[in-house]
């Protein structure tokens, strides 16, 4: 099609929307109102509203009329999200209090401290990062109270993530954060992972696990009939072990190695070695899987001048995963309840 005479796409799409994107719900709603912003059209204020009042338009598509609703500044916009701040989804929640600490502080303080009292843990977790962005004294005040209990180790586990990345914003909050960091255990690993045994998203941990593109966990663990063999079968790890183990596994994968998938090495008295998976070992020999597909030797313990003790093939997961990745992740391993299919 020659460009100089074929139809203005913007136009037409201007020209279509008004009357198609009304019925629309869901993600093709989310779709439509992107190509709405790509072509600069703006949707009347009456239809953003119903949008944004109807759950079932989709959270991003409600997220985006509010978005939209802001950029329009009506007088009565800090009135509307006020009563947003008992929505039922809450990501339009906190959104709503962010918008609130922007354009009505005092409004927008009371209501981030709100959250950090709610029954619900995502809006407590909403709330300790809000108050992060907010200079105000009762903030600081509010994350200095909670970083002290952290620091005496009896802050609540599931939102301490939330509050050292709040307490990191806060200048104010600088030396009382050094004390935590202090506070830690030197001597344990995974004390420096305190923030990542509760709390995570369960849904994220099982999309970075089958998707993350530098962790890659499906290619060596299976969950139910779906991953690799490489490494021990996860479906129901969530059974066999606590949330300690847990994260004990993806930092410092060799600290606890499951039998058959440990790397050793065996020197035996007369010079010669043997590299591969120790399947397992008692007072009489050391079985080792060497090669690929592997062929079990077996080496008695008379013959051993000595042995390397196992190590994990994994690599540690903290120096391939943030944080936040490294919870979500643990959250995910403790729902794994199912006994593994078999033949697995």
């Amino acid at each position: 099609i020659d460009p100089a005479t074929r139809a203005n796409v913007d136009t037409i799409v201007k020209d279509r929307l008004p009357a198609l994107a009304p019925e629309l719900r869901g993600e093709l709603l989310a779709t439509i109102q992107r190509l709405a912003d790509q072509t600069g059209y703006e949707f009347p204020e009456p239809v953003l509203l119903g949008w944004l009042r109807d759950p079932k338009a989709g959270t991003g598509a409600r997220i985006q009329a509010l978005q939209e609703l802001k950029r329009h500044q009506a007088d009565s916009f800090p009135s509307l999200l006020s009563t947003l701040l008992a929505d039922e989804d809450g990501q339009i929640r906190a959104l709503a209090v962010k918008m609130l600490v922007e354009l009505a502080p005092e409004r927008g303080l009371q209501a981030a401290l709100a959250m950090t009292s709610s029954a619900n843990l995502s809006d407590r977790q909403q709330g300790l990062l809000i108050l992060g962005d907010v200079r105000a004294e009762p903030a600081i005040q509010t994350l200095g109270a909670a970083l002290d209990a952290a620091i005496r180790n009896q802050a609540p586990a599931d939102t301490l993530f939330e509050l050292l990345a709040a307490a990191a914003k806060q200048p104010a909050l600088a030396t009382k954060l050094q004390a935590y960091q202090k506070s830690l255990d030197p001597a344990n690993p995974l004390d420096a992972f305190r923030e990542c045994l509760e709390g995570g998203d369960p849904g994220r941990g099982a999309d970075f696990f089958g998707n993350h593109p530098a962790a890659q966990c499906n290619k060596c663990h299976m969950v139910g009939n779906s991953g690799g063999i490489a490494g021990p079968n996860l479906s129901d790890v969530g059974i066999r072990h606590d949330r300690h183990y847990l994260l004990e596994s993806l930092v410092n994968p060799s600290a606890v190695v499951v039998p058959g998938y440990g790397l050793t090495m065996v020197t035996r008295k007369d010079g010669s070695s043997v590299a591969g998976s120790l399947i397992r070992e008692d007072e009489k020999a050391l079985v080792v899987k060497v090669g690929d597909p592997g062929v079990e030797q077996v080496i008695p313990r008379a013959e051993v001048a000595s042995s390397t003790p196992p190590i994990s093939a994994m690599p540690p997961m903290a120096f391939i995963l943030k944080k936040d990745e490294v919870r979500d992740f643990v959250a995910y391993l403790s729902t794994l309840r199912k006994a593994p299919a078999t033949g697995h």
